[in-house]
């Protein structure tokens, strides 16, 4: 079985490095090997479709291992011998041995979208968190779950003991609340009530309600999926022309106990 693995594996990573000369002789085996859309990469690490190249693996478990090393990006790994080999084979035999399954109505993965925006007329880059939702009986939609990015951190620049509303300015019906919202605003943290952590996700909601905030490009997606497994893994985007190209687990992490 040993041998076996490391003969798929050498058969993956010649594929990997083959280019030009793939394309010319065979570009339809080429491009049906690509992971084109995300369904395909969960039916394929479901097992539920075999890429053509290796429909070839008589032996069902090899031909299942090869498939799914095959989502990985296998750029950086030369062979058998390769040690990044290793780590790589025990992901795909512990997905194997575990049964797992992902797609749009599992839990457990979100995308992450990095956005070109403009925040009052200036450039800025933020990231949005998106999951999966029901929307009905038999239907999904995106959600925006988290928003990242300076842009929309809401920080004081230094804490300081003269920042306060004076403690009798109740007899003068608050009258300094009109400075604190025109002098100084970035201190408006300071003078709300201690512990209470202002989420990103409200202002970019806020910003893009009062129409300050505008996306004008997504340069960047990714999904994250946690806990499949035991591994916690991100799946993105590689433009070449081999056999390993689409979207593929660019990086992952087995997790601890």
């Amino acid at each position: 079985m040993k041998k076996s693995i490391f003969t798929i594996i050498t058969i993956l990573c010649a594929l990997r490095m083959s280019g030009t000369t793939l394309v010319s002789a065979a570009s339809n085996e080429m491009f049906a090997a690509r992971v084109v859309h995300l369904d395909e990469f969960f039916a394929r690490f479901n097992g539920t479709q075999t890429p053509g190249h290796i429909q070839h693996i008589a032996d069902i478990n090899e031909s299942r291992l090869a498939t799914l090393c095959q989502l990985f990006d296998l750029e950086g790994i030369n062979g058998p011998d390769d040690p990044k080999a290793e780590p790589m084979l025990e992901m795909a035999h512990a997905i194997i041995k575990s049964g797992a399954t992902i797609g749009y109505e599992k839990p457990g993965w979100y995308a992450r979208a990095t956005c070109r925006t403009s925040i009052d007329g200036k450039q800025s880059e933020i990231v949005l968190k998106l999951r999966p939702t029901q929307a009905g009986n038999d239907a999904m939609t995106w959600s925006i779950a988290d928003a990242e990015g300076i842009p929309l951190e809401i920080n004081a620049p230094e804490k300081s003991k003269h920042v306060f509303l004076d403690p009798s300015g109740h007899e003068a019906n608050f009258m300094e609340l009109r400075r604190i919202t025109s002098e100084n605003p970035q201190y408006i943290t300071l003078y709300i009530v201690p512990g209470h952590e202002v989420a990103t996700l409200d202002v970019f909601a806020t910003l893009v309600y009062y129409g300050r905030l505008h996306i004008e490009a997504v340069t960047g997606l990714e999904f994250i999926f946690e806990n499949i497994a035991g591994y916690t893994f991100t799946v993105s985007e590689f433009e070449r022309d081999t056999y390993n190209s689409g979207w593929l687990i660019s990086s992952f992490t087995k997790n601890e106990k």
